[in-house]
């Protein structure tokens, strides 16, 4: 990696340097689970650790993807091991900075020890649910379940309200459909509060909201110019000025206003945060809800994982509180009821 470029931009010219969609199906997966493990690294470290990995093994990976991310988990190991140190001395750690010092006789030494890398701690599965809803509250956010099957055959599997805020406000306390900024509804076909395929969807959701094909009621620099969108093109984006009033009827989207390019980059971003905040162990292996394949050539990796390192500090708590700002131009002077 070089000074002038992020480790997300660096895993974007990575990921795409790999010669076809097979060889890029067969190994993204394994590198973004790696990197979802070391959760005692920051996002941005943990994947500049993978590639470090990942350039030193690329051959390999080509080969066999799987098989070579089970040795490379190994390597910090290996590398501690080769200086003198034992693995279970917690001296085993991925290097950012200097070039690994391997023994790669080391390999089947360290694996005949019965040595195995320790997951981090992950909640448990009923602690999961009320922890993912008490960290979207950070967003103003309610989550509700939706079970009539008409309006779930039209929308299909969430609607989401977006709802406007003055300018200086910051969620509200006492969260409830009324005062939320987010109103999340999911089909009750999902399976209910908690199931794998509920957890997915507001995975998702997040993603569109963080990657910003949903409203971001906060403020932000970007403005809005998809003409497939419900709202006036080259609007401020901060929400009071350009969303309607809760007075009238509040924004609603649906899972039908994506493309499929932005549902997958939506759900890889939510479900890395989710794994990574520790409410999931892993992420979900190929063909199943949320899993993170069938990748296209379209898709924009440093956005994803830009907005994937901010849904984790939602869900750890470690994101700053949002506040709605006006937009910075002349129209902050106007009155609010003015269109």
């Amino acid at each position: 990696m070089t000074t002038s470029m992020t480790p997300f931009e660096a895993l974007e010219i990575e990921l795409w340097s790999l010669r076809n969609a097979r060889e890029r199906h067969a190994t993204v997966p394994v590198l973004l689970d790696f990197a979802v493990r070391q959760r005692d690294l920051p996002l941005a470290d943990a994947v500049e650790a993978t590639m470090q990995i990942f350039r030193r093994y690329r051959s390999r990976y080509r080969h066999n993807a799987t098989d070579t991310a089970r040795t490379a988990r190994l390597v910090p190991e290996i590398e501690a091991y080769s200086n003198g140190y034992r693995a279970a001395d917690g001296a085993a750690r991925v290097s950012l900075s200097e070039t690994y010092v391997l023994d790669i006789d080391l390999i089947a030494d360290i694996e005949d020890s019965g040595y195995r890398q320790d997951e981090t701690t992950t909640l448990d599965a009923a602690d999961v649910w009320p922890t993912l809803l008490e960290r979207l509250r950070g967003i103003g956010m309610v989550v509700e379940m939706q079970d009539d099957p008409a309006q779930v055959e039209r929308t299909g599997p969430f609607t989401l309200n977006v709802h406007t805020a003055l300018p200086g406000s910051v969620p509200p306390v006492e969260l409830d459909t009324a005062s939320a900024w987010y109103v999340l509804r999911l089909a009750q076909e999902l399976g209910g509060p908690g199931a794998p395929e509920s957890l997915a969807v507001v995975a998702e959701v997040l993603g569109h909201i963080f990657l910003a094909h949903a409203p971001q009621v906060w403020s932000d620099p970007r403005t809005w110019s998809d003409s497939a969108m419900p709202w006036p093109p080259d609007m401020p984006t901060t929400s009071h000025w350009w969303l309607p009033s809760r007075l009238v009827d509040p924004d609603l989207m649906t899972s039908r206003h994506f493309t499929e390019v932005q549902a997958q980059e939506a759900m890889t971003a939510g479900i890395v945060a989710i794994a990574r905040a520790g409410l999931i162990p892993f992420l979900p292996d190929s063909g199943l809800l949320g899993s993170v394949d069938r990748l296209p050539k379209e898709f924009r990796w440093r956005a994803v994982m830009d907005a994937a390192a901010e849904i984790e500090a939602l869900l750890t708590g470690a994101m700053p509180q949002r506040m709605v700002y006006p937009p910075a131009d002349d129209r902050r002077t106007r009155d609010l009821n003015e269109p």
